[in-house]
């Protein structure tokens, strides 16, 4: 297979694939331009892409088909999802089947450009694999069963509380975070909505998900005084609040449970947890 390009776009409409294009070239990156899903398995047959951005609503077959191929057969390259119908469900299921990140329509720069840099950073760090790995007790990772939010969040219950934090797709990728924007104590979140904002020195801007919806109980006070525990200590100090959950027997069927995490090193901020 042909070295080939930084970012395959899957986008048929003209004007979406041309702002994409003004937004990513001045950053250096190469960028291959399809249609449609037949055309993606085509291109990427013959040439290599280390990311995939797709829009959801395609000619023919959807970007989740497209989705279902790239993580079957190249699980090594990361799937955006781009839409303009950004439902809650649509949200929900692209991180069930192995999204690396969900983007809505209208999107703004910095948004498109935080994403691709950092599903980049996975691909070059090798941290990235959309069949995410079991921890095991010997790979000084955290092992209680948690669920996850596809590889963007992870939940863990405990007497009816909810903690939660950032999953596999973020440690060791935001490395210089300026600003962090983080729900208050009493705020409610809603399951597959935006619930967390955050900035990195390269003018990055990065949203987080919620993995479930319920009242915020608490904040990590250590979180807002050292935002960098969210790339350094994700799956134990560096979670980032609490919540109440308002439907939790109906909304853990969007999540998949499995143990712990075990991260591969994404550069320095990659490192293990200690138990």
């Amino acid at each position: 297979m042909r070295a080939g390009y930084d970012v395959l776009l899957v986008e048929d409409e003209a004007v979406v694939r041309a702002a994409v294009e003004r937004i990513l070239r001045p950053e250096g990156l190469t960028l291959d331009r399809v249609e449609d899903v037949d055309g993606a398995l085509a291109r990427l047959r013959k040439v290599e892409h280390r990311v995939v951005l797709s829009d959801l609503m395609l000619p023919g077959f959807s970007g989740f088909d497209l989705l279902e191929r790239v993580t079957g057969e190249r699980p090594q390259v990361p799937v955006i999802l781009i839409t303009g119908y950004a439902t809650i469900e649509n949200a929900l299921a692209a991180f069930k089947k192995g999204a690396f990140d969900f983007l809505p329509k209208p999107f703004d720069v910095p948004e498109l450009l935080g994403v691709v840099r950092r599903a980049l950073k996975a691909v070059e760090s090798g941290s990235w694999n959309a069949v995410p790995r079991e921890a095991s007790a010997s790979s000084g990772e955290p092992c209680g069963e948690r669920h996850f939010l596809g590889q963007h969040a992870w939940v863990t219950l405990d007497n009816g509380v909810a903690t939660f934090g950032l999953a596999e797709c973020w440690p060791g990728l935001i490395a210089g975070i300026r600003t962090l924007v983080l729900p208050e104590a009493g705020a409610r979140l809603t399951q597959g909505l935006a619930c967390a904002e955050l900035a990195t020195a390269d003018d990055s801007i990065h949203r987080i998900w919620a993995p479930l919806t319920g009242t915020v109980l608490e904040v990590n006070p250590a979180v807002r005084e050292d935002p960098d525990l969210l790339n350094r200590s994700p799956f134990s100090s560096g979670w980032i609040a609490r919540v109440a959950p308002a439907d939790l027997e109906t909304e853990l069927d969007a999540l998949t449970r499995r143990a712990g995490a075990a991260l591969a090193p994404a550069g320095n901020g990659g490192e293990k947890e200690k138990r």
